[in-house]
């Protein structure tokens, strides 16, 4: 009878203490409700619970824009340079009428084909900006990596008149209207087709937004004078890059010889 009592008070001390602990949580719990219970699961066909619920992952799916948007040296007050470049700069490298090495050239010039639109907009009266675009070979003469290297110009156009919103042979030979153009190395307007020796070289191709046309010019103005011009007067840019390696049975670059050929003739005009 003695052990029967003990148990019995031990059982209560041990229900008291529970009672004790849970009751500020809550509503104080009946003796005979000590024994815990599980949470039975919900059943398979209950309609999912909205948030707040532990069973809903929320993630975040942005919309990503289908262009790329415009680097801020293209921009200018509230518009930004577009450029088209896909005439000479396409997916596959340079357009083939400017990459054309074998069997020589004409003693025309090649003149890269460019579109643009902007930038508008901004502060600057339209009938005194003017356009320019440059094309520049970084690796010349070796290759990519090559000591000794500059870079070297292969064609520019500068003083294109605000309203025109293309460059080409075509919308040259309608009207001049004063666009100056660059000399090619071995002494022609224009460019030369683009005939590396050796090694990978990286091509540049930049249209400029020019506050005020710039003032003297002529087709044998050095490259650097007129990039120290157009950097002084820039309002927008922007840029492309291609590759360009030899190809194989093509016998010297028309560039080199033209280099050679310049250097004969005393120079008619600084590259680098």
């Amino acid at each position: 009878a003695a052990m029967a009592v003990r148990r019995e008070g031990r059982k209560a001390r041990l229900a008291c203490a529970w009672i004790a602990c849970v009751a500020p949580f809550g509503e104080p719990l009946a003796l005979n409700s000590v024994r815990a219970s599980r949470t039975p699961s919900p059943p398979a066909s209950a309609t999912p619970v909205a948030w707040p619920s532990p069973y809903v992952f929320w993630v975040e799916n942005p919309v990503f824009p289908t262009t790329t948007p415009p680097l801020p040296e293209q921009c200018h007050g509230c518009g930004c340079l577009i450029p088209n470049m896909s005439a000479f700069i396409g997916t596959m490298g340079l357009n083939k009428t400017f990459t054309q090495c074998a069997g020589g050239a004409s003693m025309d010039g090649l003149v890269p084909i460019f579109r643009w639109t902007g930038p508008t907009g901004g502060p600057q009266d339209e009938s005194s900006q003017t356009y320019a675009v440059t094309v520049a070979d970084l690796d010349y003469p070796y290759g990519e990596g090559s000591g000794g290297n500059h870079v070297q110009s292969l064609f520019w156009a500068a003083n294109i008149p605000g309203d025109w919103t293309e460059l080409s042979a075509e919308k040259l030979a309608d009207s001049n209207d004063g666009v100056v153009v660059g000399r090619a190395a071995d002494g022609a307007l224009g460019m030369r087709p683009i005939c590396p020796e050796r090694g990978k070289h990286r091509v540049r191709a930049t249209i400029w937004a020019v506050r005020v046309a710039l003032g003297g010019l002529g087709p044998d103005t050095p490259y650097s004078e007129l990039l120290e011009q157009l950097e002084a007067n820039e309002l927008a840019r922007a840029t492309a890059f291609a590759n360009v390696s030899p190809q194989a049975g093509v016998g010297g670059s028309l560039l080199q010889r033209g280099a050679s050929l310049r250097g004969h003739r005393g120079g008619a005009a600084a590259d680098h």
